[in-house]
């Protein structure tokens, strides 16, 4: 498994589309998944070791939260800065409605946010939405890093 974040661009680029998994709490559904990333995928690149991906940090009185992140780890940063940010509790009573709690305690915000590119909703979207959240990423390189507003994140537009 990659552990940095060119390793992983590195990897993507050398495989044929393979998917991105971090608890894959989607393994129940691979097929409909996995499917559409041009066939069954027989590799995937695991996100847990890449400590560029998981992190956590306040900037701005915002939360920025690496892809690495599972989504227990995000609602209880959320909680402990309830002082520090307006909308804590609401987003962390949304964010721990999300599946349930052995789910959550796997599946990374990032996954659960990406799968709505198949098609499939994501029940995190509309906490997103709620907070005004954006969405950056990179795509060719670890070093070029592009930004989306969670409203502008559909399908064909990432």
């Amino acid at each position: 498994a990659p552990t940095t974040l060119s390793e992983v661009i590195a990897l993507r680029t050398k495989l044929k589309r393979p998917p991105f998994v971090l608890g894959d709490t989607a393994k129940g559904m691979r097929q409909a998944a996995y499917e559409t990333f041009g066939g069954k995928a027989s590799s995937l690149i695991y996100l847990g070791n890449v400590d560029e991906l998981n992190f956590i940090e306040e900037s701005h009185h915002n939360l920025i939260f690496g892809a690495g992140m599972r989504i227990d780890d995000i609602c209880t940063a959320v909680r402990k800065r309830a002082d520090k940010l307006a909308y804590a509790e609401e987003l962390a009573a949304g964010i721990s409605t999300l599946a349930q709690r052995h789910v959550r305690a796997e599946a990374g915000w990032a996954g659960n946010l990406m799968i709505t590119r198949t098609g499939f909703p994501s029940d995190l979207v509309p906490c997103l939405l709620a907070i005004d959240a954006k969405v950056t990423f990179v795509t060719d390189n670890a070093h070029h890093e592009e930004e989306i507003k969670i409203e502008d994140f559909k399908q064909g537009h990432v």
